[in-house]
């Protein structure tokens, strides 16, 4: 079993790489002008949903943003909930709307800050 020092070695070194390719998505991003934003927190931590809590994917938040709300109906039970019925899934678009796409209904899953 790795020792305790490794183990934060370890960490520190993949904390790292996030650093890295976060700082080059960022550059990327300004390259093309898009703003990367912050998801929500939860209290669980950076990018930590509570558990079950769906979440849109990010053709669904582009769709909504397009004011196409039963596009992104459907992408939302295609890709990610296909069990999910036709109203379960308004329901989940209808209250990232309402959110403005804050709290644990936000899409995407990252640890900006």
């Amino acid at each position: 079993m790795a020792r305790r020092s490794e183990l934060e070695a370890r960490i520190a070194g993949l904390q790292r790489q996030v650093d890295d390719q976060q700082r080059i998505i960022g550059q990327i991003a300004a390259q093309l002008g898009i703003e990367i934003q912050p998801i929500a927190q939860t209290g669980a931590g950076p990018g930590i949903r509570p558990a079950g809590a769906p979440s849109l994917p990010p053709a669904a938040i582009e769709a909504l943003a397009s004011g196409n709300k039963i596009l992104a109906v459907k992408l939302l039970r295609e890709a990610h909930h296909p069990a999910m019925g036709l109203k379960e899934a308004k329901d989940v678009v209808e209250a990232y709307e309402r959110t403005g796409g804050q709290g644990p209904l936000a899409g995407g899953g990252s640890a900006w800050g």
